[in-house]
């Protein structure tokens, strides 16, 4: 057999009882974060149970400021912030139940919460802790998280311009050689001609040189003649 809440037999009978005209300090309270996105409908709904210092009911704002940063969501193209903080708090006497539950009441439970200052969460009737509620609502923002990656885009740009110097100068390098070479080359190329126009001088030389010679002829006799080389 399944288990029945009958904790609302307990809240019946206190409320008949002297006890329910005392206010208690509160020890737990509710939270709602309510998520809205770019369009500002409600996207997201989360609900948790804060416990709540009776000896002091007192959130500072560090603990304000704690629950809205664990709380605050980004995804890798929006991010949502804190644009409003509401408290509902009940905290009537208990003559002005019957009042309360007519909606005849003019005073309004749902307040807007600063985060210069300290939440104080004052006692009430037992009855209103269970609806006693402190409201987070955030708003969803255009958000780029890309800003990550530029260093190592930049690195990137940097080996490839060293490369490129790199090559550059190897590319220079070679021409040097090349040009070394060639230069190397007409050198050797001007002592060849030079040599060849030794050559030639000598040539010059040794057509210049002549030698006398001794031609037989038919008839026996010889003629002396000078033959040049």
């Amino acid at each position: 057999m399944a288990d029945f809440d009958l904790s609302w037999i307990d809240d019946e009978e206190r409320l008949l009882s002297d006890n329910s005209l005392i206010k208690e300090p509160i020890r737990q309270i509710k939270t709602v974060y309510l998520y809205l996105n770019q369009y500002d409908y409600i996207e997201t709904i989360k609900k948790e149970d804060y416990v709540i210092d009776p000896s002091s009911s007192i959130l500072v704002t560090d603990d304000l400021l704690y629950l809205i940063e664990t709380h605050t969501k980004i995804t890798l193209t929006s991010k949502y912030k804190l644009c409003d903080l509401f408290f509902y708090h009940v905290d009537i006497l208990y003559q002005d139940i019957q009042s309360y539950s007519n909606n005849e009441m003019e005073t309004s439970f749902f307040k807007p919460v600063s985060l210069t200052n300290s939440l104080s969460i004052p006692p009430s009737l037992f009855v209103f802790h269970p609806v006693t509620t402190l409201y987070f609502v955030y708003q969803e923002y255009p958000y780029s998280i890309n800003r990550s990656i530029k260093p190592i885009i930049k690195a990137s740009n940097n080996e490839s311009n060293n490369n490129d110097k790199s090559g550059s100068n190897n590319n220079d390098a070679g021409n040097d050689e090349s040009n070394n070479n060639n230069a190397g080359n007409d050198e050797s190329g001007s002592n060849n001609a030079g040599n060849d126009n030794d050559a030639d001088n000598d040539a010059g030389k040794g057509r210049g040189k002549s030698k006398r010679v001794r031609i037989q002829l038919p008839n026996n006799k010889t003629k002396k003649t000078i033959l040049r080389i």
